[in-house]
């Protein structure tokens, strides 16, 4: 849009708000909709074969808008409450990246400073709830807070004078008729720069059904109060997607699939035969339980009611003919576990580790599976759980020294987080580093 015309609609956006704000909303959503339309994602279309595809698709914000984030968002928070496969991936991938495990060691020149300081953080966000709410600990925070991300695309920690405090991504969003100034752009929430993009802060309120803050809730909060958490498509996106947004599609059509055998396989086991009278298509009298005594239902249609279990005694008249039940398929299991390991690439996660099946799986190709598998959680860790440890347990620090429950240093803040690692990959290396926790103390025989 060009700039003159960008500036009309924004006037005409404020004096539609003026004269009606349901109308501005549903203006506002109308437009985001027509972008949307054109850059699209796949899960947000009604039918898989309705793809559309550009060859110029523009910045990332431009897919990325306030109504395409919000959809996203409530179609895989939907599947995180109902889809079992979807929740597990998630939840395995939670626990394989972040655990219970992660620590912070503080590495100052002192040791017994050093010590102290892990006591008292210990005693205070490990051992009971550090956040604003008083309901969880510093590990159980950060495993919450990274599925949360999984599952919204993004997370938000907020510092406040009584802890963190965890903003869900629907209370992020751009507020009603305020898409920046002169000098800055405010996109999904963000206000960035124009021209450099540099992030100045986050828009924080009561969001609407159209991805949008509500004009009167929202408070903007300056980056250095804000830690957001996200994996960005692009660099040009300010907002991460739900992890699972490329694969909801598959997951989609695999319970489709998984429902059409099961009710095959259920129908082959209820309807074991049929019984026909010879040269006539159906049974004399129709078996109806009752329900239609006369054999045929309101619109005149001969009905049988069938149930599991039934024996009859038929006259010599009768034909008796078995079905053999061919549901489920032998290729099933085949196809789904193929299936399933596609569908885990969203996460990276093996074949073995989204079925939990290792019934045919070796030693090798176990750990052959699990260290790509491992390079990813070593990303996701550093991504996403070292900034986001570090900026709570500096946030807690700052507070302690200036009650004075630590004491100052000039290097207070110098720290290292131990996130969780996974034993038994490679024997090898796995032998080194226990002989050398051994060598440093850090472990016992």
């Amino acid at each position: 849009m060009r700039p003159l015309t960008q500036k009309l609609s924004q006037m005409a956006d404020g004096l539609a708000y003026i004269v009606s704000p349901r109308w501005a909303r549903y203006r506002r959503s109308e437009r985001a909709a027509f972008a949307a339309a054109r850059h699209s994602y796949e899960v947000l279309d009604d039918m898989r074969a309705d793809i559309r595809r550009v060859l110029h698709s523009g910045p990332g914000d431009q897919v990325l808008d306030e109504v395409a984030l919000a959809n996203l968002r409530d179609v895989s928070r939907w599947a995180a409450l109902n889809d079992p496969i979807a929740k597990g991936l998630l939840d395995s991938q939670a626990g394989f990246v972040v655990g219970t495990e992660t620590k912070v060691e503080w590495r100052t020149e002192d040791k017994d400073w050093n010590a102290d300081t892990e006591a008292r953080f210990r005693e205070e966000c490990v051992e009971q709830p550090c956040d604003v709410t008083g309901c969880w600990t510093f590990p159980q925070m950060l495993k919450i807070l990274y599925r949360s991300m999984l599952a919204d695309g993004d997370i938000f920690v907020l510092r406040t004078d009584g802890g963190p405090q965890v903003i869900e991504g629907q209370q992020v969003g751009t507020p009603l008729g305020h898409d920046g100034g002169e000098t800055f752009n405010v996109v999904n929430g963000v206000a960035r720069v124009k021209g450099s993009g540099a992030v100045l802060g986050y828009y924080i309120g009561r969001h609407n059904k159209w991805g949008y803050i509500e004009p009167d809730s929202w408070r903007r909060y300056p980056k250095e109060r804000v830690h957001h958490v996200f994996s960005p498509d692009r660099l040009s996106y300010s907002r991460g997607t739900p992890a699972l947004t490329s694969v909801m599609k598959m997951l989609h059509l695999l319970h489709k699939y998984l429902d059409c055998e099961l009710w095959a396989a259920l129908t082959g086991a209820m309807v074991s035969v049929f019984m026909t009278r010879k040269g006539a298509m159906t049974i004399t009298k129709p078996y109806t339980e009752g329900n239609y005594p006369s054999g045929k239902n309101a619109a005149d249609q001969q009905v049988t009611h069938l149930e599991p279990g039934g024996v009859f005694e038929v006259p010599d008249t009768t034909d008796v003919k078995s079905v053999i039940p061919t549901h489920p398929n032998t290729t099933m299991e085949m196809f789904v576990t193929t299936v399933l390991g596609l569908i885990g690439r969203a996460l990276c996660l093996p074949k073995m580790m989204v079925t939990y099946d290792f019934g045919g799986a070796t030693y090798m190709n176990a750990r052959i599976g699990l260290q790509p598998a491992q390079d990813k959680w070593i990303d996701e860790q550093n991504l996403a759980v070292k900034p986001l440890a570090l900026k709570l347990s500096g946030w807690w620090l700052r507070n302690a020294i200036a009650a004075g429950r630590v004491p100052d240093r000039a290097d207070a803040f110098r720290r290292e987080i131990i996130c969780k690692r996974w034993p038994y990959v490679d024997p090898k290396a796995e032998a080194i580093a226990d002989h050398q926790r051994l060598a440093d103390g850090l472990t016992s025989p």
